[in-house]
């Protein structure tokens, strides 16, 4: 596949990945809307400036808000963050803990990370884009750590570096191609240590 080709599906990707999220905030809005009875929990809509996680997105200091159901004190459903009026983020959580997929977004609307969670720990598919929607990066994760395989892209789209992490560090055979997706060097790593490399 070509840069151009391989540019043009990861569009495609963000472009069905937004629309997905799209659908979810209606879907998280109706069922926040319907979940305002004593016995579901209480509505919360709240200020939450300086959240950690949020410091990547770049908003720096503007107003955050985040809503969603409390149930017990703890976040229970669907949540949905709001940065300068515009979805930012959605996430679902079970007893406090995020659980399954969260969607990230760049303040103009384009997918900008998608995650799979498991208690409160990445712990699955991680998709990260680019403002314009092209796959940057793509891993699992486990247990909060990257494990299993990993790739890089170029901003063209085309693969730059594809191997397999283990608790969060390169380990086996890692390959690394130029932005012409041509194969550059092959290295082999043990638990992040480089052991050994070939230049092609």
């Amino acid at each position: 596949m070509s840069p151009a080709e391989s540019r043009d599906s990861h569009r495609i990707l963000a472009t069905r990945m937004c629309s997905a999220v799209q659908a979810t905030v209606v879907v998280c809005l109706f069922g926040m809307l319907s979940c305002t009875s004593p016995q579901r929990g209480l509505q919360s809509c709240t200020d939450v400036r300086g959240i950690e996680q949020l410091a990547p997105l770049g908003y720096g200091d503007q107003f955050v808000l985040e809503c969603g159901t409390i149930a017990d004190g703890l976040k229970e459903g669907p949540w949905v963050q709001y940065q300068g009026g515009k979805v930012s983020e959605v996430s679902y959580y079970v007893h406090g803990r995020r659980e399954g997929i969260s969607v990230s977004l760049y303040t103009h609307g384009v997918v900008w990370l998608v995650r799979e969670w498991r208690s409160d720990k990445l712990d699955g598919s991680y998709f990260d884009f680019d403002a314009e929607g092209v796959l940057r990066r793509r891993a699992m994760f486990r247990n909060g750590l990257a494990n299993g395989s990993c790739e890089w892209y170029h901003g063209n789209g085309a693969l730059k570096e594809r191997g397999m992490m283990v608790d969060g560090e390169k380990h086996g055979a890692w390959e690394e191609y130029d932005d012409e997706s041509k194969l550059k060097v092959r290295r082999r790593y043990h638990h992040g240590e480089e052991k050994r490399s070939r230049d092609l």
